[in-house]
């Protein structure tokens, strides 16, 4: 996946929108310098330190900040004023490195919390800088199976919308069905050998029905690995799922019986269009 643009291109200060809180910062570190307690390698800093420098210069006094930075981030957030929130995010993701569900929160916010009136470019622009924060949590995350399996979550949902959908693949240059599959592909792989999850399997199911619908090439051979995995993720619907892969592996029209298409007819999602897979 090569791509490397959105709201993480640049810290605080090149973005010049978190002043304050910076000023704050560096007040708190020139204090902590007053002390005396400062590493020998503060005489080699660069000037003007960076933001991270700065919170790490701030030593001891580094987590006061965190209100304002709280604070700030959600006037920004509510003002829609994108890149002064994408600012306070990284002071947040900085301040506080151990915490990687950041990444969810700051994400879902950039993807869901959007004017009633966006169009369908500015909603997939935003889709795009959630996945970007998304994928460097991954990069800085390299065990967690949460932030692939929430970017998957969060571009399903969002493409649903065929104009969004429609300028997402065009920024990102795949489909947005076939980004979901590697990242829950890579969520599997991350995620322990007992990590069976049904909200998982459900996921899969997901892609499944959207591969079906659009019948894009080899649209069957993807469903058929999809629900195998997704099988193995739910023990209740385990045989199901298997005769349900079982069919679009076999050749020619697809013939279901009644009793698999009265289940497919009331088990979402596939009871959203159950006539692709053959039942009337």
């Amino acid at each position: 996946m090569l791509i490397e643009k959105g709201p993480f291109e640049k810290g605080p200060i090149e973005r010049g929108r978190a002043r304050p809180v910076l000023a704050l910062v560096a007040a708190l570190g020139c204090l902590y310098a007053s002390t005396g307690f400062l590493a020998p390698s503060f005489a080699r800093a660069d000037f003007p330190p960076k933001a991270g420098r700065l919170i790490q210069l701030a030593g001891p006094l580094q987590a006061l900040p965190l209100p304002f930075v709280w604070a700030a981030w959600g006037e920004a957030s509510l003002a829609q004023d994108q890149e002064r929130a994408a600012s306070y995010t990284r002071w947040l993701i900085e301040l506080l490195p151990e915490r990687k569900n950041l990444y969810v929160l700051f994400a879902g916010d950039l993807a869901f919390n959007l004017p009633a009136e966006s169009t369908a470019e500015h909603k997939a622009q935003r889709l795009l800088d959630a996945f970007l924060m998304l994928k460097e949590g991954m990069r800085l995350n390299p065990d967690s199976h949460e932030l692939p399996d929430y970017a998957a979550f969060m571009i399903r949902q969002k493409c649903r919308d065929e104009a969004t959908r429609a300028a997402f693949e065009g920024m990102v240059g795949m489909e947005a069905m076939e980004l979901g599959k590697e990242l829950l592909l890579l969520a599997a792989a991350k995620r322990p050998a007992n990590g069976a999850s049904p909200i998982f399997s459900f996921q899969l199911q997901e892609l499944v029905q959207m591969s079906m619908e659009r019948r894009r090439r080899d649209h069957r051979r993807l469903a058929a690995s999809l629900l195998r995995k997704a099988a193995s993720h739910d023990r209740r619907l385990r045989a199901r799922l298997i005769e349900l892969a079982e069919l679009v592996e076999s050749k020619g029209t697809l013939e279901p019986n009644e009793s698999l298409c009265n289940w497919l007819r009331n088990h979402p999602p596939f009871s959203r269009k159950p006539k692709v897979w053959g039942c009337r």
